[in-house]
Formats: C-alpha cells, sequence, structure tokens
C-alpha cells in the first residue's frame, strides 16, 4: 500500500494485487496526478463480511534527477458498518526506478485518532534484468502501536511482476 514518490505518467495506469485479497486499480490523471482504488476479496464471497473498499489520491513532482516528492490520502471505508480510516501521507524517495530507497510519514485523521503517526521505510533495488531485493516496513506508534516488516524479491515479466516476500 505504500507509494514511492515515482509519478505515474499521465494516461498511465496499472492492477495490482497485493497479498492476494487486496486489489486496486490506479489511473495517472496527469504527471502529477495519480488516483487508484480498490476492494479486498474475501467479503466478495462471504455474505457474513462487511465489504472494505479504499481510495488513494496522490500528488507529486520530481526535484532534481534522483529526489521525488510526493504526498496524498488513502481511506479505507467499510459501508456496511458506515466506519472509515483516513491516512494523510507524505513520501520522499531518493534514487532512480531501478533502486530506491524512501521514506514516508503518514497521520491518522480517523475520528478515534489516538494521535497515531505511521512511518514508512521501503527500498528496492534491481540486482539483475527481472530480479529486485524489495523490502517494506512500517512502523505504527500511539496505544495500540505496531510494527510490520516485509522483505522479498520483485519479479518482473513482460508486463506483471510478482513479490515473494516474507512479512513479519
Amino acid at each position: 500500500f505504500a507509494n514511492s514518490a515515482f509519478m505515474l505518467e499521465k494516461g498511465k495506469g496499472y492492477y495490482s494485487n497485493a497479498y492476494i485479497f487486496f486489489n486496486s486499480l490506479n489511473l495517472g490523471i496527469t504527471d502529477w496526478l495519480t488516483i487508484g482504488g480498490g476492494f479486498e476479496a474475501i467479503s466478495t464471497f462471504s455474505p457474513d463480511l462487511p465489504a472494505i473498499g479504499y481510495l488513494r489520491i496522490k500528488a507529486g513532482t520530481s526535484l532534481n534527477e534522483k529526489l521525488r516528492v510526493s504526498g496524498g490520502l488513502l481511506t479505507f471505508a467499510i459501508p456496511d458498518l458506515e466506519e472509515s480510516a483516513s491516512l494523510l501521507f507524505s513520501s520522499l524517495t531518493y534514487g532512480r526506478k531501478e533502486k530506491q530507497t524512501t521514506i514516508g510519514l503518514g497521520y491518522n485523521l480517523s475520528q478515534n485518532n489516538d494521535q497515531s503517526i505511521a512511518l514508512n521505510i521501503s527500498h528496492m533495488n534491481r540486482f539483475i534484468k527481472r530480479t529486485a531485493f524489495v523490502t517494506e516496513n512500517w512502523i505504527f506508534t500511539g496505544t495500540d502501536g505496531f510494527n510490520i516488516f516485509t522483505y522479498g524479491l520483485r519479479i518482473f515479466g513482460p508486463k506483471l511482476s510478482v513479490d515473494l516476500a516474507f512479512l513479519n
């Protein structure tokens, strides 16, 4: 769910599936504005579970050849329960598309906000033509703070990439 500060070009888009259950579609509206949204699939097949949808809006720019900045809003909604959670985020990415490091900061905008902050540190290093090392790490503060660490390989095909990773 974390994004580097690289932006999609105007008219470009992609479909993403994360952790098998989270599906999204993202589109470059302009060279500096990307809009995406999606849903989780478990509730699609189970009428007993509420549906979860999400929307992401991101704007960004290149500061120089290797430094990019972006910011935006990520909102999750559970319409059946009339619940939602939103995260205002910013990202700073250093590097090129083949080798980059991103530091992101998010602020919980939800009604039950306990002043929680989300810190994201991600890295990708494409070390051969069709393979990259990837890691995405989250630190959540607040009364129920927790950490998520992922690391693995991203394998690139002609029009597809697949991550094979571990989650701690």
